[in-house]
């Protein structure tokens, strides 16, 4: 065997035993050198790991004490207890007769009441060396709590960068994250005063997951309490999920452009009738290495979602304030880009003060689905109830009410395609059938039981983004969660992982 050959051979053994040693079947995109054209291309090897293991979001953390114990959070996940259970560090999934599926899994966290009122639906999530989060703001009266986990079996060096509102270079920042754990880190610290920040995510090794706790005071009122998931860069995004309410508060969206090239990005929404350009959001140019806020007010309108019909889309209320009928919002862009969605929602007064309760929820981006195991509706509902029952960390000032009450969980699908889709939820219960126009957006209920989400067959697949919307009614007033269904860790159920020449 010649030398060039031989070279070949252990680099295909090196790269594989390294997939194996991460535990990461989720490298569809690993790209090597194409062969020169006189070479003859060996047959495609074919790794087959032996298990895959995801990093869940921690609980609620206090940003006054962000290395305490988190806040205890809930969990459903496909591969333990259909009733769910208490939150875990890591969801790991073992090959069952030499195949491997790629599990799902949610945290849920949150608190019905105290400074950290809030509500978030966190997604399970494999490791990846670049992420960006495009949340929140470190001014004074903003928290930015981000933790980043590691659930490979080696450490990872992780640098943070920012860009934000003036393009001003911020210096990067970096931190390890030991094999297994979870470190979490203020970003205020790193990149004090930014409004609009957006952060860089890069780790070497065996890559982490990465989530932002967004949180806020103005005086001794809370402003509510999210968190973000990652995201990566991309000339298309879809963001299902977004309220089609915006009377009861504000939703905006953070852009950010991360190259070295300025952006002409074009803002769509899409709901029941179909996907149209938002008024006064074609053809925005953004600076190379800046952020923009979009207003989104006006979004229902340009959706359609407030057209007579008769049915949820149309804006009846569900769940305690939260308007049915969510939307997707589509970002364009002739160059990469990152794009999260924040909203808030006024709740209930303020003791002895005009102002009241606000409730925030971050809509991060998704992938497009193919397939993806999901709990049932009574299921979630109830882990929502347990963690907003107990008792709420870091209480108000002054004193006030807390508790659990009635818990609305919808499904939102979109098509993104130009084509109409059908997708099927097949579960222990009665099987679901949902047709989905191209360029539409529906809102369904999910069914009651657990439930494997699949997509129709090609040329739909590749078009179809999901999220679960979840509100909870609190006794100030409703907070609301969206899980971005098809986030890092949930694009498909099967993962062979090839290793070209």
């Amino acid at each position: 065997m010649s030398r060039p050959t031989l070279r070949r051979v252990a680099a295909l053994l090196a790269t594989a035993a390294a997939l194996l040693g991460l535990g990461c079947a989720a490298v569809a995109d690993l790209a090597l050198p194409a062969p020169a054209a006189s070479d003859t291309r060996p047959p495609t090897q074919v790794a087959s790991p032996s298990s895959i293991a995801l990093a869940c979001a921690p609980g609620v953390l206090d940003p006054q004490d962000p290395y305490a114990e988190a806040v205890q959070a809930q969990a459903w996940t496909s591969t333990g207890p259909e009733t769910g259970g208490p939150a875990q560090a890591t969801l790991t999934a073992t090959a069952s007769h030499g195949a491997l599926s790629m599990p799902t899994g949610v945290v849920v966290a949150g608190q019905s009441g105290g400074e950290l009122r809030g509500l978030a639906l966190e997604p399970c999530a494999s490791a990846s060396g670049d992420q960006w989060l495009a949340a929140g703001s470190t001014v004074v009266g903003e928290d930015l709590v981000l933790a980043l986990a590691n659930p490979g079996r080696a450490p990872s060096r992780v640098t943070v960068s920012a860009i934000g509102a003036t393009g001003e270079a911020m210096p990067a920042q970096s931190v390890t994250v030991p094999a297994g754990q979870t470190v979490t880190v203020l970003p205020a610290a790193w990149f004090p005063d930014e409004e609009r920040p957006a952060l860089h995510v890069e780790a070497d090794g065996p890559g982490v997951a990465a989530w932002l706790q967004s949180s806020g005071m103005e005086g001794e009122v809370p402003t509510g309490m999210t968190w973000a998931a990652s995201t990566r860069a991309a000339t298309r995004l879809a963001l299902p999920g977004v309220s089609a309410d915006t009377e009861n508060g504000t939703a905006s969206v953070r852009l950010g452009v991360p190259g070295a090239d300025a952006a002409t990005v074009t803002v769509s929404v899409s709901g029941p009738e179909g996907a149209q350009a938002l008024p006064g959001a074609r053809d925005i140019q953004i600076d190379a290495g800046t952020t923009l806020d979009l207003d989104l007010a006006g979004l229902a309108e340009a959706a359609g979602a407030g057209a007579d019909g008769g049915s949820a889309q149309s804006g009846e209320e569900t769940g305690g304030g939260r308007a049915a009928g969510a939307l997707t919002l589509l970002v364009d862009s002739d160059v990469p880009i990152v794009a999260t969605a924040m909203e808030t929602t006024r709740g209930e007064a303020w003791p002895d003060s005009d102002s009241t309760w606000i409730a925030r929820t971050a809509v991060a981006p998704t992938t497009a689905l193919t397939q993806a195991r999901l709990p049932g509706a009574g299921t979630l509902a109830d882990l929502i109830g347990q963690q907003m029952a107990a008792s709420p960390g870091r209480p108000t000032t002054v004193s006030t009410p807390s508790g659990s009450g009635d818990v609305t969980v919808r499904l939102v699908l979109a098509n993104t395609g130009d084509e109409d889709v059908g997708v099927s939820l097949d579960g222990d219960g009665a099987d679901t059938a949902v047709d989905v126009a191209a360029g539409a957006t529906v809102e369904v209920d999910l069914p009651d039981e657990a439930s494997t989400l699949s997509v129709g067959a090609a040329p739909a697949q590749g078009t179809v983004h999901a999220a679960v919307v979840a509100t909870v009614d609190t006794p100030t007033g409703p907070v609301s969660a969206v899980w971005p269904l098809g986030a890092a860790g949930l694009a498909t159920q099967s993962m062979p992982v090839s290793v070209g020449p």
